[in-house]
């Protein structure tokens, strides 16, 4: 990594750190977005909202159901976040926005992009509404071929504070903690 981007883009070492471990190409425009990402996705969800005025709840419980293997759940994130992505166009096309909003519309719709390419690393930030409150879940499957397996979870809220639960599966065996 160039002395240059890291300067340019004022990054920490955790955002640096994120994009490494999924894999993610270091670029500007990723530095950009894993940063906002890392101050938190409800932000993204809560602009989504606001910018496309859109009323239904986003069906995390359908796509949660589409979360039995490693293909369908990918297939089912995607689906929601081009369905998303489209929202979006549709708003910019259909409404009389300030130059200001269709910048921010159009940095949401990279940022959900990104979202995107984190599935393939099987991590998925969900929007969940727990007690009328916008919140998400990050939900993170690790695969190893020694045939242990994990899943992280972990979401925050205002009433519950930061929670984490993490789950391992070796051979016939489950083990797990929650903080």
């Amino acid at each position: 990594l160039s002395d240059e981007i890291r300067t340019a883009m004022g990054s920490e070492e955790s955002v640096l750190q994120y994009l490494s471990s999924y894999g993610q190409t270091v670029s500007a425009e990723n530095l950009l977005f894993a940063q906002g990402m890392l101050k938190g996705y409800v932000d993204i969800f809560t602009k989504y909202k606001s910018l496309t005025e859109e009323n239904e709840e986003t069906s995390e419980s359908e796509v949660l159901e589409d979360f039995n293997d490693a293909e369908s759940a990918q297939g089912s994130y995607e689906e929601m976040i081009t369905h998303m992505q489209q929202k979006i166009e549709s708003a910019v096309y259909e409404n009389d926005y300030r130059a200001l909003d269709i910048r921010e519309m159009g940095m949401l719709y990279k940022q959900l992009g990104f979202m995107g390419s984190m599935a393939k690393e099987e991590n998925y930030e969900m929007p969940v509404n727990i007690n009328g409150m916008l919140t998400t879940v990050n939900l993170k499957m690790i695969h190893k071929e020694e045939g242990e397996s994990k899943v992280a979870i972990s979401f925050e809220t205002m009433q519950l504070g930061k929670n984490e639960a993490e789950f391992c599966f070796e051979g016939e065996r489950l083990a797990g903690y929650s903080i």
